[in-house]
């Protein structure tokens, strides 16, 4: 059977597993560990004795993670109007370069449509002199400048930060894994106990 440590360690089998999309259609599958408890009195006790020191563990790893967060929340708070006086900073450079970005694509298309018209009469030219586009020297040139045209490319639009979006980046440093499962596995075996493990599949089983 599926035996579970306590409580709160139910979330162990979330905590632990492993799920994978190897594309839309396919199976998914979650690690789930079976825990089987040992059959003699001392092992049930000593088991005991694992759940009642796995608490204390999860408790602090739980209260250390609210207490990362709210000290992050309000980090972000504090840092906020900086990162916004950031955002007003590349806009205005941004501003800047599409002005150029504008004013460079006009010159381009300028010298394109320049070169397009004096490749069609390059052609023309080697048409009446019956010469065909590959022995068209006139032509071959204005291929290769067109080819070398660099065409500008629009600069990309600063995104404005938000508050939340903030808050977010601030909080991914904070984690909750204490390695509490960890010990509670080895405290586990040590009183006898067996864990297992094996795949669940959980979405697109067949």
């Amino acid at each position: 059977f599926t035996y579970y440590p306590n409580a709160q360690s139910v979330s162990s089998a979330t905590d632990i597993s492993i799920s994978f999309l190897l594309n839309a259609c396919s199976p998914q599958y979650k690690i789930v560990k079976d825990f089987i408890p040992p059959t003699n009195a001392n092992g049930s006790l000593c088991i005991k004795q694992c759940h009642k020191d796995n608490f204390p563990c999860q408790s602090q790893c739980e209260l250390d993670f609210n207490h990362c967060l709210v000290l992050k929340e309000s980090l972000a708070h504090e840092s906020f109007h900086i990162t916004l006086s950031n955002y007003y900073d590349e806009l205005d450079h941004y501003q800047y370069n599409l002005e150029l970005f504008y004013e460079e694509k006009t010159l381009y298309q300028d010298k394109l449509n320049f070169l397009e018209q004096k490749k069609v009469e390059a052609i023309n030219k080697c048409e009446s002199k019956k010469t065909s586009k590959k022995k068209c020297v006139g032509y071959k040139k204005l291929k290769k400048k067109i080819k070398k045209l660099h065409h500008p490319q629009r600069p990309v639009k600063p995104y404005k930060p938000t508050i939340q979006k903030e808050i977010t980046d601030y909080q991914e440093s904070c984690k909750n894994q204490c390695q509490c499962n960890s010990l509670f596995e080895q405290c586990y075996i040590s009183c006898g106990g067996q864990i297992k493990s094996h795949s669940l599949c959980i979405a697109n089983c067949k």
